[in-house]
């Protein structure tokens, strides 16, 4: 979705930017982690960006969370993951705070919750009703770390409708995940219900 590298097409920074001709530094990488992410702030060309920058989009997160065991029963009650859930909340803490270190006082940071961190839809459903609610239940506790720690820091925290593109230069620091489609146009607003799918798997 960000990147836009795993079904080639543009990332929504990309699409955002354009709608509002904007200037975009696209600094996501396909796969990053949490930690990977709090690492690229230390580099030097991330930093000169984030310094001129007056929106930073942050979506990041889902790639902490392998889903190989997402379909065993034992991880029904989220027990397999509550140790990187502790590690997020701490890491994100730590991202935005060096994020809001290295850009403007008047620098608007976003971070972005999950329409699901993993797979969604028909293709959940095929791995089984266990899968689909270990998803489902472990996106809502994902975006709930990630809203907390965006909260700690009086910053936005973004999750179904209402994300805003502010400003004429922005900063995307985002992790590739595993589906990408092409936003609506509405007048600058992205709809992440619009454009990415319903935000949760459901089992049919």
């Amino acid at each position: 979705m960000p990147a836009g590298s795993a079904c080639h097409c543009p990332g929504f920074g990309t699409i955002l930017a354009a709608q509002q001709s904007a200037d975009l530094t696209n600094e996501a990488v396909p796969g990053l982690t949490s930690g990977g992410l709090l690492a690229q702030l230390h580099t030097p060309q991330v930093a000169t960006a984030l310094s001129s920058a007056t929106i930073v989009t942050v979506t990041v997160g889902a790639n902490d969370f392998p889903d190989t065991q997402a379909g065993d029963a034992v991880c029904a009650d989220l027990s397999c993951y509550h140790g990187a859930l502790a590690r997020l909340t701490t890491t994100m803490n730590a991202v935005i705070a060096k994020i809001a270190a290295l850009t403007r006082p008047d620098t608007k940071i976003v971070v972005t919750g999950y329409w699901n961190v993993f797979l969604d839809g028909s293709v959940a459903a095929q791995r089984g009703p266990t899968y689909v609610s270990v998803s489902n239940a472990l996106t809502r506790a994902v975006n709930s770390a990630l809203a907390a720690a965006s909260h700690a820091h009086h910053d936005l925290y973004v999750v179904g409708r209402g994300a805003r593109w502010w400003g004429r230069v922005g900063v995307a620091l985002t992790a590739g995940v595993r589906r990408c489609t092409h936003a609506e146009e509405d007048r600058g607003v992205f709809d992440p219900e619009v454009a990415l799918g319903p935000p949760l798997a459901t089992s049919t």
